[in-house]
């Protein structure tokens, strides 16, 4: 997934966060719809500890207030 993503002073940073694969996504309730592009959304995930703008997804809540998740099951299992 790749956001644009506005900084602490205003300024356009594009970040890319990796996700499962299509078929989990979907075994989480997601579809080719739940997020589409100029969706304003607020995004959990586990920033690269290089310092890049990469990271992994956990969470997405839409304006709306819906909640996707990605592996959340597996996570508690460990």
């Amino acid at each position: 997934m790749v956001l644009d993503v506005k900084d602490e002073t205003g300024e356009v940073v594009r970040w890319t966060l990796e996700t499962g694969s299509p078929s989990s996504l979907m075994t989480d309730g997601w579809t080719k719809n739940s997020v589409v592009a100029g969706d304003v959304i607020t995004v959990d995930a586990n920033p690269a500890r290089n310092g890049t703008k990469f990271g992994r997804l956990l969470r997405v809540t839409k304006a709306d207030g819906t909640v996707l998740t990605w592996g959340e099951r597996n996570r508690a299992s460990q």
